[in-house]
């Protein structure tokens, strides 16, 4: 796996990540730190990282037992060291929210697999960051 950053020549901060498949990633800063905001700080691109891999887990997980999520949301939240926004994360915590005939039992299965087992970011991060999930059900849409 590679990954190339490149700055755009007419911004400060605002950096462009391009994968071997040339998909594109925005990262810039805010304002006070000199950015302009046309991308993700780089801490909210990890908490994308390990939110989608996580869920990218779950819902192959369901699917598998003949229960896709007819939609699927995952708030994800990271607590810095001290509550600064410079250091590392110590706590992330992900909400995830099922929509549709999902047996939640199950659904917290995959949470706890896709977190302890499988994701692949969330095995990066620990045992040094506390990563805690919840799950919710919501019937419709």
């Amino acid at each position: 796996m590679k990954i190339v950053v490149e700055r755009y020549a007419d911004s400060r901060l605002h950096f462009v990540a391009k994968n071997e498949d040339n998909i594109e990633a925005h990262l810039d800063a805010d304002a006070q730190a000199g950015g302009e905001k046309k991308g993700m700080k780089p801490m909210e691109l990890l908490l994308s990282a390990i939110a989608s891999c996580s869920a990218m887990d779950l819902y192959v997980m369901l699917e598998k037992q003949n229960m896709p999520p007819d939609a699927f949301t995952i708030t994800c939240e990271g607590t810095q060291k001290d509550n600064k926004e410079i250091g590392p994360f110590t706590d992330i915590h992900l909400e995830y929210i099922l929509h549709g005939e999902v047996d939640e039992k199950r659904a917290q299965i995959a949470a706890k697999l896709s977190i302890e087992k499988y994701c692949s970011v969330a095995a990066t991060l620990s045992p040094d960051v506390n990563i805690t999930y919840t799950v919710k059900k919501v019937h419709g849409r």
